[in-house]
């Protein structure tokens, strides 16, 4: 069974990157790309796992941490830029993993 991973990330370039990068594994699928909150919480399809950018446009990722959290899903989140007070806003939803952009596959 493949690990489902939806993209949630205004960057189209970097997401479409994570989907080409695995579109070969046979273990993992990246099912679905979103730009913004409100097509990622309509979404009703079960996944896995969420790459989330944590600079969506008008805070919008929090929305999408608390989805996520909700449904008990892993979580990664990545981000360009890192602050102080983006990291302990983050720790109170405790992603399973944290990336810098760009980071490498």
């Amino acid at each position: 069974m493949k690990i489902r991973v939806l993209v949630v990330d205004n960057d189209i370039n970097s997401s479409e990157a994570v989907k080409q990068y695995f579109g070969s594994n046979l273990c993992i699928s990246v099912d679905a790309i979103f730009s913004n909150k409100e097509n990622f919480l309509s979404y009703k399809e079960p996944y896995d796992v969420v790459i989330v950018n944590m600079l969506l446009n008008n805070n919008d990722v929090y929305d999408v941490l608390d989805n996520v959290k909700s449904k008990n899903k892993k979580v990664i989140v990545t981000s360009e830029f890192v602050s102080n007070e983006m990291m302990d806003c983050l720790n109170t939803y405790k992603p399973n993993y944290f990336l810098i952009k760009p980071y490498s596959f």
